[in-house]
Formats: C-alpha cells, structure tokens, sequence
C-alpha cells in the first residue's frame, strides 16, 4: 500500500501478509520482522536513512492489546504494529507482528 509525494518520491507504505489467493484465505496474521527489515533494507537502505534519532533504541509503546514498536531515523521511520491477547498477558508477553509502515520523514504525501 504505497503513497507517494507530489513529484512521485515514495513517502509512506504500509505492509502486511498477503491473505487471500484464489485457492486459500489465511487467517494468521504474523508478519516477519526478518522480512520487514529486508524490505526497509531494500526501499530505504542505511545510508540514505540517516542517523538513528533516539540513539540505539527503539520507543515501543503498549495501548490495551496493541504494541507499536518505533525505529526512529533522521530520513525514514518504521514502526511495527503488534497484537497481544489477552490470554498471552503475561511478563513475558510474546506478540503476534500484524503490519508494519515506512515514512519517510522529508516527504510529504499527497
């Protein structure tokens, strides 16, 4: 789900599993962090990225059964979008990655 700016620049795309083919509708919704760090790796490579922002840590912020984890970057950010259930509560709460977006920070999208 791409956006773009006005002179045509990638400035925000959003990404998901795939689920549905001809033959088969899936229902899971994990998403890869590899594959998501491989597609931010190919669409906005470290270089063009810039220094990290919040030096080498990520803001993950917990709203009821949603995480959102922030890479913050002078150029990009790249947040991944994560649900908890409510049985998986836990300290050592593990969570299913169900999106994930790309902005980039000097692009305005249309």
């Amino acid at each position: 789900m791409p956006r773009y700016s006005d002179d045509g620049q990638l400035c925000e795309i959003g990404l998901e599993t795939r689920h549905y083919t001809p033959s088969t509708i899936y229902l899971d919704s994990d998403l890869s962090r590899v594959e998501v760090g491989q597609i931010a790796d190919e669409l906005a490579p470290a270089n063009e990225r810039g220094p990290r922002t919040m030096g080498d840590m990520d803001l993950i912020v917990e709203v009821g059964c949603g995480i959102t984890t922030t890479s913050a970057y002078e150029n990009v950010s790249i947040q991944i979008y994560s649900a908890v259930s409510a049985a998986s509560k836990k300290p050592e709460t593990v969570a299913d990655d169900v999106a994930a977006t790309i902005k980039w920070t000097n692009r305005k999208c249309q």
